[in-house]
């Protein structure tokens, strides 16, 4: 079963206690919606995408859409970890030189 799938329910919730009695979220309404289901705040492009220029307004089913690929799209934590072991060449916990400023993993570009 998709991942997303399993917050179906989540987003329905989420969606009706912010759109503040309205059939649609608003720009504030959809930030706290994000922040409640994935843990951080759109940013100022991820806003103007969903927002363009006179949208006022997000239905639940763009809503769901929106939430699908988001949940979709985050990369797992395992995967996370072992790219960043990869990347701890010097294995020091850290995926930075100490002692330049340029990541370790850009310094062979250099």
């Amino acid at each position: 079963m998709p991942l997303w799938k399993e917050f179906s329910a989540d987003m329905k919730e989420v969606f009706l206690r912010h759109c503040a009695g309205r059939d649609q979220l608003d720009r504030e309404g959809y930030k706290l919606a994000v922040v409640t289901l994935l843990g951080f705040k759109p940013s100022k492009v991820e806003m103007q995408r969903v927002f363009p220029l006179g949208m006022v307004g997000l239905s639940f089913d763009r809503f769901e859409e929106l939430m699908e690929a988001q949940l979709c799209s985050t990369p797992d934590a395992d995967l996370v970890r072992q790219v960043f072991i990869a990347f701890d060449v010097l294995g020091r916990g850290s995926s930075r030189d100490r002692n330049k400023s340029v990541p370790v993993w850009c310094t062979s570009w250099l």
